[in-house]
């Protein structure tokens, strides 16, 4: 059976994605502030990942060019981790 891993907790989407892959698939759901603290061997027990999450600043203010960079260094330290 497939294991999935949702990042974003808290997210709408990836509490609404959790219920519905729920019913057909062993899913877990991780906030990335908590998955950025784990060992990269954790990572290798699952095989998909599913990214939900985003930055608190980009949801408090509008898009801006400059707010590009913030999204960018998340999804770099989560390339990191896997």
């Amino acid at each position: 059976m497939n294991k999935i891993l949702i990042i974003g907790k808290k997210s709408f989407l990836g509490s609404n994605l959790k219920k519905y892959l729920s019913k057909n698939f062993k899913v877990d759901n991780y906030s990335f502030e908590i998955l950025i603290k784990k060992n990269p061997i954790f990572f290798d027990k699952y095989s998909h990942v599913i990214n939900t999450s985003i930055h608190k600043l980009y949801i408090k203010k509008k898009y801006r060019i400059k707010n590009k960079d913030i999204i960018l260094v998340t999804l770099s330290k989560l390339n990191l981790l896997i």
